[in-house]
């Protein structure tokens, strides 16, 4: 499975900007316990995001 940098790498590498992205992340629903916090997810993703530059595609 790819990172979300990877994804992001892999538009740009096709020139695909008008390729608009919806991220969902996901809990390990047999051991939620396991699953980082709502919050630590969202910041690594949205970490992705501004590094990447894809605000206006998310």
């Amino acid at each position: 499975m790819p990172t979300l940098a990877e994804v992001f790498g892999l538009a740009d590498a096709y020139r695909a900007a008008p390729v608009k992205f919806n991220i969902e992340t996901k809990v390990e629903a047999g051991a939620p316990e396991e699953t980082a916090p709502r919050e630590q997810r969202v910041d690594a993703a949205l970490r992705e995001i501004m590094a990447a530059h894809m605000q206006g595609r998310v």
